[in-house]
């Protein structure tokens, strides 16, 4: 008696759990076996490309403020950034996601150094410029008879140079007028010594006035003549005495409006 078998659907390959297109299946012959599949990725490992420092952008250098921006080659890439601005005895340094960065109450006639940093890609990137602020400055050379050089006076580390200099400036200060010394106190006009040299004492220094205020450099001219005349602690050459006026930002300093 002939058997009859129930016909099937074509076998297909067991369920693995992923999805299965239902046009690409497959339908192996009585006998063979299906040749296994290797998946292939295609994600792409891409290096990280740190940001660096193109230049540093001068806005304004005044007696009491600077303002800067600065540039990088990555301008759409978020970063912080540590903003410091520093001198030999004073640093302030604050941190900020901006590229532009102001300083207030600073000093006339002061070089300072500007460094801006960040990390990026795990890398320290450092820019730095100098900039001096503005002022209106009176130099001064003088002889003082009653004291002798001294090898130390030319060392500014030494004790001897350091209470010199501090007595130099009381005594200055003392003889002036009183809208001049508070000027100093203010901070808006400062006395640098620039050096101290052989014969029998000469001294050079510098007052240097922010232009924000309104004392004219004659008054100033004046009042530092006379300080020095009326000194009770330093004998004055007069003969060998200066007192002339300059632009902090003169050729040969550093440009105070220039890009930085």
């Amino acid at each position: 008696i002939p058997t009859t078998i129930p016909t099937t659907g074509p076998a297909t390959s067991p369920n693995t759990g992923s999805t299965t297109n239902p046009s690409t299946d497959t339908t192996f012959a009585p006998g063979t076996t299906p040749k296994s599949t290797i998946p292939v990725s295609t994600s792409i490992t891409t290096s990280c490309v740190p940001l660096r420092f193109l230049r540093i952008n001068l806005v304004t250098a005044e007696s009491e403020e600077i303002s800067i921006t600065w540039e990088t080659d990555n301008a759409s890439k978020q970063t912080d950034f540590t903003v410091t601005i520093s001198t030999v005895n004073y640093q302030n340094q604050f941190q900020t996601e901006n590229q532009v960065a102001e300083f207030t109450d600073l000093k006339p006639d002061v070089e300072y150094q500007i460094q801006i940093s960040t990390t990026s890609c795990g890398q320290q990137q450092t820019i730095t410029e100098k900039v001096r602020t503005v002022a209106l400055v009176v130099e001064v050379s003088t002889r003082i008879t009653n004291k002798e050089f001294t090898p130390a006076l030319k060392n500014e580390s030494s004790q001897e140079y350091k209470d010199f200099v501090k007595d130099f400036i009381d005594e200055l200060i003392k003889g002036l007028p009183a809208e001049i010394q508070t000027l100093i106190s203010e901070g808006k006009l400062t006395i640098s010594i620039a050096s101290i040299e052989q014969g029998s004492l000469k001294v050079k220094f510098s007052f240097a006035t922010s232009t924000n205020v309104n004392v004219p450099l004659t008054d100033v001219k004046s009042s530092i003549a006379d300080s020095l005349n009326n000194s009770s602690a330093f004998v004055i050459d007069v003969e060998n005495t200066t007192i002339s006026e300059r632009d902090s930002c003169q050729p040969g300093l550093d440009d105070c409006s220039g890009n930085g």
